[in-house]
């Protein structure tokens, strides 16, 4: 999937507020995404209060390796944390192998993770292949992978600079290289993924965690909660969320769209503009006038009823009697599962309802008048995996390696 830097087309700001991290942000009446930042000190006593008091619902928690196999917790935490089902991801469990070999804390989470069994749940369960349906498999490997993009190009941007170079980048240099081509908030992700790509190892860890956590979520329809040290999932969660956040609004108009095609305006998709040819077959695309007002789109998307689901992400900083906390969630809905499905059973696609075409909902490249009164139905250009399994709308690449705040940068998935 991975492509080299170029200055090519750019993706419309007008969906900045599902690409950006607001305080307590509202877009609509529901799908609200939110962000708390508790940078007053936490002890450990008041750490497994507010993981007892901040959820409507029984949350299943998703530990990431390092909360298990860093600072050592009081049982009071762990007291909070196994009250509820806790989940061990696949890939989790693979880098937990010398911590079950040789537990050094954490000695009562030890005994239930080496007690359980794949057939069946208790207080701590471990995922698996077996645990879901194909289309399911399938679209957990699509956002994982998606989700790794960022860390790939890292990786390519790398070696191009070795091979410049003729030796091994400095950290200082590739610091510098990375700071260059991403925003801030995304140099954990792709500094430490383009190390992990080249030297082995559980690489995807961090996407498939968040990806399996929101997945049993809007499968289950529990609450789930990711626990991590690692600025990098925490980001990957947030981005996460928001992909889902948009290919989900993509696949519930195109279901409205197919069932009363007869009472939409459509206008012609612009032809010859280099930026939207670097995403769709525009010959083959067109754009549909939202049928409502723009305040009143998200909410006439939505379905009349729904079974809320929170999605949460928290991560801690500094250890012993002195934490910091970062949280930030979605409340969605149960109906959202839909995508994941989605995206497996159609190998990369919002929809499977508008003859072979995509549906997008929001940020839309660049050289489309007035995008937000309107949604593209679109044949997609495409990045297939090796084996050809899944394929990966260029549009969605673009979403998924930058931020509002750099949007105006060039986009890397609009030309070869």
């Amino acid at each position: 999937m991975s492509r080299t830097r170029q200055h090519g087309p750019k993706v419309n700001t007008t969906a900045r507020h599902y690409f950006e991290l607001p305080v307590l942000h509202r877009s609509c009446s529901r799908l609200n995404f939110g962000m708390k930042k508790q940078r007053v000190k936490l002890d450990q006593s008041s750490l497994a209060r507010y993981l007892g008091t901040q959820f409507r619902r029984v949350p299943i928690y998703f530990p990431d390796t390092c909360l298990i196999t860093g600072p050592v917790m009081d049982e009071a935490v762990w007291d909070q944390l196994l009250q509820r089902p806790v989940c061990l991801t696949e890939l989790v469990m693979r880098e937990l192998a010398g911590w079950l070999m040789a537990p050094c804390r954490h000695s009562r989470l030890w005994r239930l993770v080496v007690s359980a069994r794949l057939d069946r749940h208790g207080p701590v369960w471990i995922d698996c292949p077996e645990r879901w349906p194909q289309d399911h498999l399938l679209g957990i490997a699509y956002y994982s992978n998606l989700l790794a993009e960022r860390k790939r190009r890292a990786r390519d941007l790398a070696l191009q600079l070795e091979q410049k170079l003729s030796r091994t980048p400095t950290d200082d240099e590739l610091n510098g290289l990375f700071q260059k081509g991403w925003a801030r908030r995304d140099f954990h992700v792709v500094r430490s993924g383009a190390k992990e790509l080249r030297t082995g190892g559980n690489v995807f860890t961090d996407e498939h965690l968040v990806v399996t956590a929101c997945a049993v979520g809007l499968f289950t329809g529990n609450d789930t909660v990711v626990l991590t040290r690692d600025r990098g999932v925490f980001d990957q969660f947030a981005k996460l969320t928001s992909l889902l956040t948009m290919h989900y609004q993509g696949m519930r108009f195109a279901e409205a769209y197919a069932a009363y095609r007869s009472s939409f305006e459509i206008t012609p998709m612009p032809i010859g503009n280099p930026d939207i040819d670097a995403f769709f077959v525009a010959e083959n695309s067109f754009l549909v006038r939202k049928p409502v007002a723009l305040e009143q789109f998200v909410d006439w998307l939505l379905p009349h009823e729904s079974v809320p689901v929170g999605l949460h992400c928290i991560l801690l900083g500094g250890e012993a009697d002195s934490f910091s906390l970062d949280h930030c969630f979605l409340e969605a809905e149960r109906d959202m599962d839909r995508i994941i499905r989605m995206k497996g059973r159609t190998r990369g696609w919002n929809t499977d309802r508008i003859r072979g075409r995509n549906c997008h909902a929001t940020g839309f490249p660049r050289g489309i008048p007035n995008p937000r009164h309107f949604v593209a139905v679109v044949q997609d250009r495409e990045i297939y995996l090796p084996d050809g399994t899944l394929a990966f709308p260029k549009l969605d690449i673009a979403h998924t390696v930058f931020h509002d705040e750099v949007l105006s940068a060039p986009v890397t998935t609009g030309t070869e």
